[in-house]
């Protein structure tokens, strides 16, 4: 993406159908508005996955939380809203 783009951070599980056609199109969406996608499917194999998350959750200016049972049960995604409050809660303009 160029620069100026909105960084946008997707918090998601897709382990249901349901969450993965959802994602798709909110990302389709916000793509078609040319922002910055911080989403899983952006890391590679061998990636430091926690480590690019972090950063992302660190430098995002807003997010995405897109909930479903499952993302509700992942320690993962909790942790990423935790974040995300926390961010906010500490005045970050974003989140």
């Amino acid at each position: 993406m160029a620069d100026g783009d909105l960084k946008i951070f997707v918090s998601h599980s897709t382990s249901e159908p349901f969450a993965q056609a959802v994602l798709r199109s909110v990302c389709d969406a916000l793509r078609a508005k040319r922002c910055d996608l911080l989403v899983s499917a952006r890391l590679e194999p061998g990636d430091a996955w926690r480590d690019v998350l972090n950063h992302w959750l660190g430098e995002c200016e807003a997010a995405v939380l897109l909930l479903s049972r499952e993302a509700l049960r992942s320690r993962w995604v909790r942790r990423e809203i935790t974040i995300l409050m926390w961010r906010r809660a500490n005045g970050s303009p974003t989140p």
